[in-house]
């Protein structure tokens, strides 16, 4: 089974009146969509500990709840979209719905992969969403003085819970979603 997917980071702002504040990427968030006869879709969240990142209890707090509030907006996005819509499509909703402290920062280009089942080609949307999420922290923190923003990326940061429980089909067409493949 084949997907197209693409991948948006989203970063958080712990002080939206600086002018000077870093926005630190925090997730990683895929959304596939089957290629072909393969009409599902698919979503994908890795990202930072927040327990881990050494930053205020206010924004831990905030931020502990980022994977279920990732889907919530991606679920609510998806049921407002036409036939017909693309990943980017998903995304660029998403991005609308996300502009306060925590955002999307990036949207990559549209991707494709290819595995056996939806199960691997779950865990095959981890590989390069860690990827972008370590490329999008050193973009960030290369020079940063700060130094409570310059986490390293690897496992024992990722959110809880683990990142294949981070995974969702989203709502088919055959459920009254708006969005058709």
């Amino acid at each position: 089974m084949k997907v197209s997917y693409q991948l948006a980071t989203i970063s958080y702002c712990h002080d939206l009146t600086d002018p000077d504040a870093v926005s630190l990427p925090i997730a990683v968030l895929a959304i596939g969509k089957g290629v072909g006869a393969e009409a599902f879709w698919i979503a994908a969240v890795v990202g930072l500990d927040a327990k881990r990142l050494g930053i205020d209890p206010l924004s831990t707090a905030l931020l502990a709840d980022v994977p279920h509030m990732i889907r919530r907006h991606v679920d609510a996005a998806v049921k407002t979209l036409p036939p017909g819509a693309t990943p980017g499509a998903v995304l660029r909703a998403f991005r609308e719905a996300l502009k306060t402290s925590i955002h999307v920062s990036a949207i990559d280009q549209p991707e494709e992969l290819e595995a056996p089942n939806a199960r691997s080609l779950a865990v095959a949307l981890i590989d390069p969403s860690l990827a972008a999420l370590e490329s999008a922290v050193h973009q960030t923190t290369v020079g940063s003085t700060r130094a409570e923003w310059t986490p390293t990326v690897s496992p024992e940061h990722l959110m809880e819970p683990a990142p294949e429980q981070l995974f969702w089909q989203l709502p088919s067409p055959e459920r009254g979603s708006g969005l058709h493949a």
